[in-house]
């Protein structure tokens, strides 16, 4: 191989390749391999994952280790379950270098079974029997199964395989190693399944000059003086990013002595400048198009990576799926417990002009929210009216930064003082009119008493009236033309209140301010040349439905929980965050513990303790400030829900099939074994007397909670989704993915069926006195029932 094609920029590096880094993954993956630990290497891209397998392969087959590597790409993402693991099997089998067998008469063979069994037999009669020594299979780029309907079954079976080890020694030989830019809860993540917790992780860094030295110097050594000081240079700037460090020093000795002036230059020549166009191989457009792939969430992906370019320390590395995207993209990297720009290259490139402009082009109200920014937050910028119902409909389903979410609750708190302010006058001015009405009776009265002495003057009053509406006439006809437009422009609030009441509002409120430049001064509601626009605006603020609405900045909110005097609401979300609220919107505070899926979110009777349960198997205890109390371990699996009983006892119910109880200290007083651990959902009855927890098999188990089994009611031909008892805990109410809700006593009995929603019931609840209920489903509404199951109303506001 000669100077000139020293270096590989883009690809996997062959076994024998003489560029190729040895990092401390090389040694870490080898032992823990060859120690028949499970692995996985998720980075972002061009870090040398697959030359990492090639080079790990080659070592363990040196060893005795039997190995397999299959890229999932050959195979293709778009084809069905059927073909894929037809080919997937064909592969491994191929890779193992096994042709004694006619794969396709053995596929065919065991038609009868499904695509999981098929492969598992296939791995189980064939690979363990096969070979007495351990085996190793390599599965790299499955990043490109991630989108496929079947891959949960199929990472569900390579962990079912790990679990098998406890019971079939045969199992210890087989082991996994995943390669890809994904994390391990891309792999699994379907609720109701155990999440992909297995295998250690590899971590691949940057190189270090000890590191490289030995492999890149040799390339460089007959190009340049120093060669030692140029690599540094090019670490300088690369920070020992693979694919990067590999092409500068490409550069460096395709360069000519003469036209060679030192790495900056070329730097600036050949990879910032244009950088678009100059990208190939492709490396700085697919960080970019990492980044801004996805709509929904590229907004709160460039507001994280502004806060860490803003920073001179970084972002506190916090463990949520915004930073993990981020990190993925490969444009940061965790450092000493901070996220920081990778590189000084990135650092060029991706800078504050780009930001700007991608930013610019995400957000409709961009302009608003720069000047915002940049004039010491003047809320003269803040949105309203038009603006601002635009930008919140935008940002539905949308994952921001914190300043656009911090942006548009200013705006909205503003918008919010302004009703508030409204209504504070409609008040004042319904009370006038009322006065006016009473003193224009009074008037009329008085009007009798003088009738006869105004008609023996009447003929000479007269005569000064006809001349003064002559003088007058001209600014009446203009007072009379607006007063006729604002009442127009009230009755068009009014009708567009019944289809948009926040547009409605604004009209009116609008009409209500043009009013008040018509009157003047006048002080009575009955000097008014029309009370049309006042008389629209009280009936809007009276029967307008939305309130408020604020976004949690959470990826998929999934628990929604109110203090008992309703001024904090408490939000959880599938990224494990908490975040606590006041009820105006305003944020409290930001909840970090849990490692998986928030699944519960309950307060205690008094409202001084929050109880949140997770995916990750635990139950935490926090005050209403967000300080953590404690943490409550006992589960052997997802904790579907965790609930305060009337005495302050939790009640919890998990995946592991038990429901204990605890008190609020944390203390374990029972645990009580379900005859069902597909457990979906469960509550308490209001005195703490009956349990009642709900399955996938559409069945409800009633239990005392002295752990004594009453009886299992069924009915619903989905999962039950939601359980509520009544105020008196008299009744029940269960909701289900088969879109129904279902009424019993507390003995189990059936009282009735309510229908009317269109997709899967999320939620039940009573009120307060238990004569309503109210059900909120996947078909975006919220319905109002009576008992008997009457419709009393639908309300449609959010988009899930």
């Amino acid at each position: 191989m000669g100077l000139s094609n020293y270096y590989k920029v883009g690809g996997s590096l062959n076994a024998n390749h003489r560029t190729y880094v040895v990092r401390k993954a090389d040694i870490q993956i080898f032992e823990l391999l060859k120690a028949r630990e499970y692995c996985f290497v998720f980075n972002s891209r061009q870090m040398g994952k697959s030359s990492l397998r090639v080079q790990t392969i080659k070592k363990l087959r040196t060893a005795g280790i039997k190995c397999a590597s299959i890229d999932l790409t050959i195979i293709g993402s778009h084809a069905s379950a059927e073909k894929w693991y037809k080919g997937f099997a064909n592969q491994l089998l191929s890779s193992f270098e096994i042709d004694d067998i006619d794969f396709n008469a053995w596929w065919l063979q065991h038609n009868s079974s499904t695509e999981v069994q098929r492969l598992n037999l296939l791995l189980e009669s064939l690979l363990l029997e096969k070979f007495s020594s351990q085996v190793i299979i390599f599965i790299d780029e499955i990043d490109s199964l991630i989108k496929s309907k079947f891959k949960d079954d199929f990472f569900a079976l390579i962990r079912a395989c790990y679990n098998l080890r406890a019971e079939s020694p045969k199992y210890e030989r087989l082991t996994f190693c995943l390669l890809g830019v994904a994390t391990p809860g891309d792999l699994i993540q379907e609720r109701e399944r155990t999440p992909f917790n297995i295998g250690s992780s590899i971590e691949l860094t940057g190189f270090s000059f000890a590191e490289a030295k030995d492999a890149l110097i040799p390339g460089l050594a007959h190009k340049v003086e120093q060669p030692e000081a140029v690599l540094q240079d090019v670490l300088n700037w690369t920070a020992g990013q693979p694919f990067l460090t590999q092409k500068l020093c490409s550069l460096i000795v395709q360069q000519t002595e003469d036209s060679y002036s030192n790495v900056n230059e070329l730097v600036e020549n050949y990879i910032i400048q244009n950088w678009e166009a100059q990208d190939e191989p492709e490396h700085l457009r697919t960080i970019r198009d990492r980044i801004l792939r996805n709509e929904q969430k590229a907004g709160r992906l460039l507001g994280l990576y502004q806060q860490v370019l803003h920073s001179s320390q970084g972002v506190i590395i916090d463990g949520s799926q915004e930073q993990t995207e981020l990190r993925l993209s490969g444009l940061v990297v965790k450092q000493d417990g901070y996220l920081k720009v990778y590189n000084f290259i990135y650092k060029a490139v991706f800078n504050q002009q780009w930001l700007r402009q991608e930013l610019d082009k995400l957000r409709p109200y961009s302009e608003a929210i720069n000047n915002w920014l940049n004039f010491q937050q003047d809320p003269s910028w803040l949105l309203r009216g038009k603006a601002l119902d635009e930008a919140l409909l935008w940002a539905v389903g949308k994952s921001l930064s914190n300043l656009d979410y911090e942006f548009l609750q200013e705006s909205q708190k503003v918008a919010t003082e302004l009703q508030i302010e409204v209504n504070q006058k409609l008040a004042s001015a319904s009370q006038k009119l009322t006065k006016a009405n009473l003193t224009v009776k009074q008037k009329l009265a008085d009007a009798n008493k003088k009738a006869k002495y105004i008609v023996w003057i009447g003929g000479s009053i007269a005569a000064i009236l006809i001349l003064l509406s002559v003088i007058v006439g001209q600014n009446q006809l203009q007072t009379a033309k607006e007063a006729t437009k604002l009442t127009q422009v009230g009755y068009n609030a009014a009708q567009q209140f019944q289809s948009k009441q926040l547009e409605g509002l604004l009209l009116a409120m609008k009409a209500g301010e043009d009013l008040k430049h018509l009157v003047k001064n006048q002080s009575s509601l009955g000097e008014y040349q029309t009370i049309t626009p006042l008389s629209t605006l009280l009936n809007i603020l009276v029967n307008i439905h939305e309130y408020n609405q604020f976004d949690t900045g959470q990826i998929t909110l999934n628990n929604l929980a109110f203090s008992p005097d309703d001024k904090i609401i408490a939000s959880g979300s599938d990224d494990g965050t908490i975040k606590l609220w006041h009820q105006n919107g305003t944020a409290i505070a930001t909840i970090l513990g849990h490692k998986d899926k928030i699944r519960s979110l309950n307060f205690s009777p008094n409202g001084k303790i929050i109880a949140s349960a997770s995916q990750d198997g635990t139950i935490k205890l926090w005050q209403r400030n967000g300080t953590l109390i404690k943490t409550l371990l006992g589960h052997q699996s997802w904790v579907i829900s965790a609930i305060f009983s009337f005495d302050n006892t939790i009640v919890s119910a998990s995946k592991d099939g038990t429901v204990k109880l605890w008190q609020s200290d944390g203390t374990l007083i029972q645990t009580i074994p379900l005859k069902s651990n597909a457990i979906t959902s469960a509550t308490i009855s209001p005195n703490g007397k009956i349990i009642a927890v709900g399955n996938e098999e559409g069945n409800i188990e009633l239990w005392k909670s002295n752990g004594t089994f009453i009886k299992t009611i069924g009915g619903h031909k989905g999962w039950v989704t939601s359980i509520s008892f009544s105020p008196d805990g008299e009744n029940i109410a269960s909701g289900s993915d088969d879109k129904t809700i279902k009424l019993w006593k507390a003995d189990g009995t059936s009282s009735g069926i309510i229908q009317g929603h269109t997709a899967r019931i999320n939620t039940v609840s009573f009120s307060h006195d238990g004569k309503i209920i109210a059900s909120g489903s996947s078909d975006q509404t919220v319905k109002i029932w009576q008992l008997n199951g009457t419709l009393i109303n639908t309300f449609i506001g959010h988009s899930d």
